[in-house]
């Protein structure tokens, strides 16, 4: 892993490199934060899930046992929740690295995860698959003719990000669709990552995407479903 950059709550901008974590042996593909914000997970290429002690930059557990790239890391209370191309959802003990159980093999890569509102989300080809906290399938939502390579909550709303498409889903609404935002590749790409970033960080989210509409407003084409 590169480099973990410190972001300004005011202004969005990236103010130094805070610290760079090295262990992972490929691409790290995923990243969440633990609710204590001093640890940080991270899936790679390696077919790992890595768990960081912030403060030091060491490396508190290495998590072995998917078989592909580990495409999103979600936490759920003391649980890590992965999800890899070699179509396995695991879900990990944070503090001992045991992998407490994998969830039915999955139809595709599962290419994102987050956890929040009461549920566990996972991305893959065309659908999102919702879990209780108990990891028992409560919906799966399609609508998408891609992968679903990004999830972001906000005031209890789902945003769902693939190729030129964002849907958005309301969880109190029984995960009903209520808007589809149609985008331009290279716009998407950018929206979705910044929505990536967790709900944690919120405000930083809302710096970016500020910026990112007042720059492209002209090019977002909403429509409703």
């Amino acid at each position: 892993m590169r480099c973990v950059g410190l972001i300004s709550r005011e202004t969005g901008a990236v103010v130094k490199c805070e610290a760079t974590f090295t262990g992972h042996t490929g691409p790290v593909w995923s990243l969440t934060l633990a609710s204590d914000y001093n640890t940080l997970i991270s899936g790679s290429s390696d077919t790992t899930v890595k768990v960081w002690d912030i403060a030091s930059g060491k490396c508190k557990t290495t998590l072995r046992g998917h078989e592909g790239i580990v495409h999103g890391v979600g936490v759920n209370g003391n649980q890590i929740v992965s999800g890899s191309s070699d179509r396995m959802i695991k879900v990990w003990d944070m503090q001992s690295g045991k992998c407490l159980r994998t969830l039915e093999q999955q139809d595709n890569t599962v290419c994102s995860v987050i956890v929040a509102e009461g549920f566990v989300f996972t991305g893959s080809f065309g659908e999102i698959k919702v879990w209780d906290r108990e990891y028992n399938l409560v919906d799966t939502l399609r609508g998408h003719n891609h992968w679903v390579r990004a999830l972001c909550v906000s005031n209890r709303m789902l945003f769902t990000g693939s190729y030129n498409i964002i849907k958005v889903y309301d969880i109190r609404n029984a995960f009903q669709c209520t808007a589809t935002i149609r985008v331009r590749l290279s716009l998407a790409r950018s929206f979705v990552r910044g929505c990536f970033s967790r709900d944690r960080f919120r405000c930083t989210v809302a710096v970016f995407m500020r910026l990112l509409w007042a720059e492209a407003a002209c090019w977002l084409a909403p429509t409703r479903t």
